[in-house]
């Protein structure tokens, strides 16, 4: 199991055994005390032991609090503060650490095994139960290599994963699996199995209504300094991607701010795309970075096939791929880097969904209920929705928008595909979509307040920044053994953006408004100008050309091994999006890769163990 995670952790590994007890392994990227850090790590009685992913940032000051209190500490690494804040904290003790992290504590004397998960859930944790026996780790396919897998799949989970693209917590792709959430923590003792949430975007309630907008910029700008000061604590390596927008723009320059002239930044481009490189040239010079920047011709069929590995479960973000090749080259020069991620759904970045969903929500109080029920649901069903219809006559989502309440308008939004497309792809399943649609509208009207901005922004972080973003983010750095750090989800950063009402995030109809004004003292006048920008690739131009061949002869040739999938749909589809009057590009790319990844089920064989690599400790 621990050598199925050997590229999240390259440079060591270790097994404790405690039978019939529990048995801890371990696979170390080593960052801080690289002499003296190995895991599993025990206390010096070794009552606790513990194995850990991730990294505490806050870590020299609970050390310095710790201290005061009596604990003694043989390491210099933030693991071995884990143990002692847990001796003396308890199960209280994630609350107090700021970082990415999960980690398994095992309580030797107590007779329990203790789990947790960062506040956003920049790390994984998948746990398996078997006859009263439990397996976890930070991908599923280390559990796959567990004793009596049996690797049944649930059929909810893929009611999800059709209509989002992904597989939310605490579901995974199979029955027995589920993950941990973000900011939740497990007990598993003799007693039973009892779970937590200690931190959830939802509780954010309070309101900065007020301090003006030049003191909240001020705010911001201190919390991101601060958070970007905290995580550079390295050994080995560490550097910044620079993408050319704002956020990762307004990291480049705290970090410069902080360290001086010669901060190392990396640039990756596609061939056929200069702008971004521009735009991250002129952040480079402005801050006298010692700059690299790459032009990558991207493989994207060739690099799709390898995801499945990595994923461990259907999921389907186009823009893995490119996010595969910036960790790639990066990893050639660092060890560790700071990336912008986090600055788009707690700050509002995503007009293209928030302004239409405030619209909207005014416009619902002058639509009378019978107009808003009947009228306006059947002009959504026939009002003409295809592509080619100029911009200004696509009607039909908006009509439909209306014909709903706020909740069922940001699941509908919300999906890749839409509920009625999901439930003809795969109609032995489709009853599950009600599932699916009662959870997304549980995280929108979930919390205090009834600010549809607010709403949609929380929602956001507890749902698409979670369970989708960092997801991609973690799993293709860990790929390539980089760590990334992100400042901008420290969750004081987080916090402080989320009880700041969306009128003013949004004021004049400028996205992540503050942000910006943030960047104003960071980023050079033209990078400030440019519009939003994302990892993406040209999904639905490049199935009617570069991805045509391939898509049919690996999905449409084949479709005997595509569970729950009903081929004529899929084909009426493929028919639909080659004549150019739908796009269908985003539904297509998830049914490849859940063909992907179920050959990969088949021909993924056990990992071969080098005992040569393992320590066993305790």
């Amino acid at each position: 199991m621990t050598q199925a995670l050997r590229h999240r952790g390259p440079d060591a590994g270790g097994i404790l055994d405690r039978s019939p007890l529990a048995v801890l392994g371990h696979r170390r990227l080593a960052i801080i005390d690289l002499a003296s850090g190995d895991q599993p790590m025990g206390t010096s009685d070794d009552a606790l032991w513990v194995t850990f992913n991730g990294e505490i940032y806050n870590f020299p000051q609970l050390r310095d609090e710790l201290t005061a209190k009596g604990h003694e500490f043989r390491t210099r690494s933030d693991t071995e503060v884990i143990l002692a804040a847990y001796r003396e904290w308890g199960e209280g003790c994630p609350e107090r650490f700021e970082g990415m992290f999960a980690f398994a504590l095992l309580d030797v004397s107590a007779r329990k095994l203790f789990l947790a998960r960062d506040h956003v859930g920049k790390k994984p944790l998948y746990i398996r139960w078997r006859n009263g026996v439990v397996d976890f780790a930070s991908e599923i396919g280390a559990l796959r290599l567990a004793e009596d897998w049996r690797g049944h799949f649930d059929p909810r989970a893929w009611a999800f994963y059709l209509r989002l693209g992904y597989i939310p917590s605490p579901w995974s792709a199979y029955r027995d699996v589920e993950k941990l959430r973000p900011g939740e923590c497990c007990t598993v003792s003799m007693q039973g199995v009892r779970k937590r949430r200690y931190w959830n975007p939802a509780d954010v309630g309070f309101e900065l209504d007020d301090l003006s907008p030049e003191s909240l910029v001020e705010r911001i700008d201190q919390e991101v300094v601060g958070a970007v000061d905290r995580r550079l604590m390295s050994e080995v390596p560490l550097g910044t991607f620079l993408s050319g927008g704002i956020d990762s723009g307004i990291v480049v320059g705290a970090l410069a701010g902080l360290r001086g002239p010669g901060v190392e930044t990396i640039t990756v481009g596609f061939a056929g795309e200069s702008d971004e490189l521009d735009a991250a040239r002129h952040v480079a010079e402005r801050h006298k970075t010692h700059h690299q920047e790459f032009v990558v011709e991207p493989q994207f069929s060739e690099v799709a096939r390898a995801l499945p590995n990595y994923f461990g479960e259907p999921f389907a973000d186009s823009s893995a791929i490119p996010t595969w090749y910036v960790s790639e080259q990066a990893r050639r020069r660092v060890t560790v880097v700071l990336t912008g991620d986090g600055g788009d759904e707690p700050f509002g970045g995503y007009d293209f969904r928030y302004f239409p969903h405030l619209r909207d929500a005014r416009l619902r109080k002058y639509v009378p209920d019978f107009a808003q029920r009947t009228l306006l649901a059947w002009l959504a069903r026939v009002w003409p929705s295809q592509h080619k219809l100029p911009r200004f006559l696509r009607l039909s989502t908006l009509f439909r928008n209306l014909s709903l309440d706020e909740g069922g308008a940001f699941y509908r939004d919300l999906c890749t595909t839409q509920p009625d497309v999901a439930a003809k792809l795969a109609p032995e399943i489709a009853e599950y979509g009600d599932d699916v649609e009662e959870y997304v509208r549980g995280l929108y009207n979930a919390g205090r307040g009834t600010d549809p901005l607010c709403r949609i922004m929380r929602a956001d972080v507890g749902l698409y920044m979670t369970e989708d973003v960092l997801v991609k983010v973690d799993r293709m750095s860990m790929a390539h053994a980089l760590e990334v750090r992100c400042p901008l989800l420290s969750p004081r950063v987080v916090e402080l953006a989320l009880s700041i009402p969306g009128r003013i995030k949004l004021a004049r109809g400028v996205s992540k408004g503050l942000l910006r004004q943030v960047a104003n003292r960071y980023l050079p006048p033209e990078v400030r100008a440019l519009p939003k920008r994302g990892f993406h690739i040209p999904i639905d131009r490049w199935f009617r050309h570069e991805l045509r061949r391939v898509f049919e002869e690996q999905v449409l040739d084949d479709t005997s091994d595509l569970a729950w999938l009903d081929s004529d749909a899929v084909q009426h589809l493929w028919s639909q999006h080659l004549s150019g009057a739908y796009e269908h590009g985003s539904t297509l790319w998830a049914v490849w890769c859940l063909k992907l990844w179920l050959e990969s089920l088949r021909t993924t064989s056990p990992t071969q163990i080098n005992p040569e690599e393992l320590t066993r400790v305790g």
